[in-house]
């Protein structure tokens, strides 16, 4: 899917677009369907919608909120999180079919202190284990409750994820960083990805993408998925220089040390 002015459908196989509309999409979960907000997480009274964008339709009033600012969908299922800013809390939503049962905690097992300093969006790992906060704070999810939403720590030296991949089999998190927190202060990074270990959080890596493949440009990590193996990043990149270039970029990361 692609977003610009609302959300556009595209299948990759067929390379047609199915359907275009108006809302944001959150996240795919079964088959088909993705979870759809009708308005930004700013906007009070924000409706989160089932949308199946084979069929065209629509499960309406999943759920209304106010003051939700991050949601994210654990992949291929219908259960996903939301971050209230007001309480602060992380709540947890799964979809039964068409009825939908609520489990929300808003006093969680373990610190507050992570959700007043996270108050930016928030992303959930392919493996559905893992949710990474905007400013590098890891908890650990399960489908049960008392093992779930568990604060892990922050990603040493980050101040704040634009997006990151998870790699369960090396325990390390690649990341595309907005901010790292260097001896000098907050240095921007826009040209490298890190890596953190699974267990402690430690930096392990900072790595510099190199030029834009083709071209003499620099480039600018977007997004970062883990690769056809454990040791494989692959980089969405733009180029430094308008009008920009865009390319992908594959990382062998089998040279690091094991975290």
């Amino acid at each position: 899917m692609v977003r610009s002015g609302g959300t556009t459908f595209i299948d990759l196989q067929t390379v047609t677009v199915t359907e275009a509309d108006g809302t944001s999409v959150v996240g795919f979960g079964p088959t088909s369907e993705a979870l759809a907000s009708s308005a930004g997480f700013a906007t009070p009274y924000t409706d989160y919608l089932w949308h199946d964008q084979s069929a065209g339709t629509s499960r309406p009033g999943v759920y209304s909120t106010v003051g939700m600012n991050g949601a994210a969908v654990v992949p291929g299922t219908h259960t996903f999180y939301l971050l209230d800013r007001d309480l602060p809390a992380l709540e947890r939503y799964d979809d039964k079919g068409a009825q939908t049962t609520t489990q929300s905690d808003p006093t969680l097992s373990t610190s507050m202190a992570p959700y007043r300093s996270c108050v930016g969006p928030f992303q959930i790992t392919e493996d559905g284990g893992k949710l990474v906060v905007e400013c590098g704070a890891v908890f650990d999810l399960s489908p049960v409750q008392s093992q779930d939403r568990i604060y892990r720590g922050s990603m040493e030296k980050l101040e704040s994820v634009v997006q990151t991949a998870y790699a369960p089999e090396q325990g390390r998190f690649v990341s595309v960083p907005g901010n790292v927190i260097a001896l000098r202060g907050y240095d921007v990074c826009r040209d490298r990805v890190v890596v953190h270990d699974d267990q402690w959080l430690n930096m392990g890596a900072n790595i510099a993408v190199g030029a834009l493949p083709g071209s003499t440009k620099s480039a600018v990590p977007l997004m970062v998925f883990v690769g056809q193996t454990p040791d494989q990043a692959i980089v969405l990149v733009e180029s430094d220089q308008y009008p920009a270039n865009y390319a992908v970029a594959t990382l062998d990361l089998s040279g690091l040390p094991a975290p």
